[in-house]
């Protein structure tokens, strides 16, 4: 998970932690929802682009909306998504 080392404060690592967890349940909700499974690429296209792609022949991107508290550990996690 996204930790930082500035103490123990709800702000600090903790509430990082706090907030990448839920984004976590947020896109493992989202991608059970269009009856897919979750893994590192739907989780890098969520936060990287904020849609996944749905079908097995022929793929078409699905938009993803996050709700707002969790565009800051989103874009967070952007940095990190494997393209």
């Amino acid at each position: 998970m996204f930790f930082a080392r500035d103490g123990f404060r709800a702000t600090g690592s903790h509430g990082r932690g706090r907030m990448s967890l839920l984004l976590v349940l947020e896109c493992t909700g989202q991608a059970q929802a269009l009856e897919m499974s979750f893994d590192n690429s739907v989780f890098s296209d969520i936060c990287y682009f904020g849609a996944t792609l749905v079908g097995d022949e022929k793929p078409k991107p699905i938009a993803i909306t996050l709700p707002h508290k969790l565009s800051d550990i989103a874009e967070r996690w952007r940095a990190y998504a494997n393209l």
